[in-house]
């Protein structure tokens, strides 16, 4: 199973995912990819769905937890397609989390710059030490302006 949802009652929602085993060809190597435009829509969209979960169910105040985790990261190569071609930007860890606590409307106040927050942290997991988070930006603009 690559993907695993649960809501329990005491208000815990989990979700967690594999990244997809896509791969590209590198001149005569095969190489295992993590879509960099695929992880900005998931995190962007887990905090979204976050601020929709718990709204009227909490109080805006109240800290709400938020942890992107990926599995199935080690060995793979960082790609934005048709976007930017980075070589060396490869993840030497298996599993790589990221956590974040902020009340409930400061999530929904910044939906984007925290989801760019956490994608800063992750990208920098595939040693891609200053990440240009202006590509992912635009990718989470489109989808943002398509949710409302």
């Amino acid at each position: 199973m690559i993907d695993f949802w649960q809501l329990l009652q005491s208000g815990l929602f989990f979700h967690r995912t594999a990244l997809r085993p896509f791969s590209i060809k590198d001149g005569s190597e095969t190489r295992c990819i993590a879509n960099a435009h695929d992880i900005a829509i998931y995190v962007d969209e887990a905090i979204h769905c976050l601020t929709r979960l718990y709204e009227g169910l909490i109080d805006e105040q109240d800290e709400v937890s938020a942890t992107i985790r990926l599995i199935q990261a080690g060995d793979r190569l960082l790609y934005f397609p048709n976007t930017l071609w980075r070589p060396f930007d490869i993840c030497r860890i298996p599993e790589i989390a990221v956590e974040r606590r902020r009340p409930l409307a400061d999530w929904r106040a910044a939906i984007a710059d925290h989801a760019l927050d956490m994608l800063k942290d992750i990208y920098q997991r595939f040693n891609w030490t200053t990440p240009d988070l202006d590509i992912p930006r635009r990718t989470i603009d489109k989808l943002f302006a398509r949710r409302w």
